[in-house]
């Protein structure tokens, strides 16, 4: 087991958790991959087993999930999954059919120029019509994976690289372009497509991720009440219902239940 944690300054450098291997990107080679460029580093310059399992943290971790290095070691090494999702917002997967709606609602034309993006890289899915509960929704890389799993996951990531480098395809620009992203409008839409390139490929993978996060205690620190966390939990059953059923009901009955949950 590797778990790795991102620093870009002396400031971040003082949220990193001991239990995790510190990875100094102070200096990056290209300030607008953000976290990809760490990840693209690790995976290309070490060895490791294919039933390895390799996590790449942000330094807001324990900010965002409550969890310790120690409790990420215990959750993965009980695990015989190979994807463990330590995405905290169960809110945010709920409260969209998928996370890419959710991407357009932050970043419009999101879905637009991810779709096209994919697609050329070979996954060939429709995200205005994908319903997907959180067991394939993550957020942030917040994840932990075999390595044999990242290997998979890197080889359309590496694809999706060099497509937003190349200059002779029209969807490089609009890779390229900038999005507001917590109030400011420097963060090229690429970022956004890369960070939910593990969802399009849970999905074309058909693998469900192990959840590793206690979402009651979670939401009960955040003083969420207990019959709004358990409305998110049946919202997300009936997510994983819809996929195993296509039909109007319970699309509409999914709506319905956002709208009662939104005035809880």
């Amino acid at each position: 087991m590797k778990i790795y944690q991102i620093f870009y300054n002396q400031e971040t450098k003082v949220m990193l958790d001991p239990k995790f291997t510190p990875f100094d990107n102070s200096s990056p080679t290209y300030r607008s991959w953000h976290e990809f460029e760490v990840i693209k580093k690790i995976i290309e310059t070490n060895i490791f087993d294919d039933n390895e399992y390799i996590g790449i943290f942000s330094p807001r971790f324990f900010e965002k999930t409550g969890l310790t290095g120690s409790d990420v070691i215990e959750i993965v090494g009980k695990s015989k999954s190979e994807i463990i999702n330590f995405s905290p917002d169960l809110e945010a997967s709920i409260s969209y059919l998928n996370c890419f709606i959710q991407a357009e609602s932050k970043h419009p034309g999101f879905i637009s120029v991810a779709q096209k993006a994919y697609k050329i890289i070979g996954l060939d899915l429709d995200l205005s019509e994908l319903i997907s509960n959180h067991s394939r929704t993550i957020f942030s890389n917040y994840f932990v994976a075999k390595y044999s799993f990242w290997k998979v996951w890197f080889k359309y990531a590496l694809k999706l690289y060099f497509l937003s480098a190349n200059q002779s395809n029209i969807i490089c620009n609009k890779l390229n372009a900038l999005t507001r992203h917590r109030g400011v409008e420097s963060y090229p839409m690429k970022v956004f497509i890369m960070e939910r390139l593990i969802n399009v490929v849970l999905e074309n993978e058909k693998i469900d991720s192990e959840i590793g996060v206690n979402y009651e205690k979670y939401y009960s620190l955040k003083e969420y009440s207990g019959e709004k966390v358990k409305e998110m939990f049946i919202i997300d059953e009936l997510k994983s219902l819809m996929k195993k059923n296509s039909g109007k009901a319970l699309l509409s009955l999914y709506f319905e239940k956002i709208a009662v949950y939104r005035y809880l």
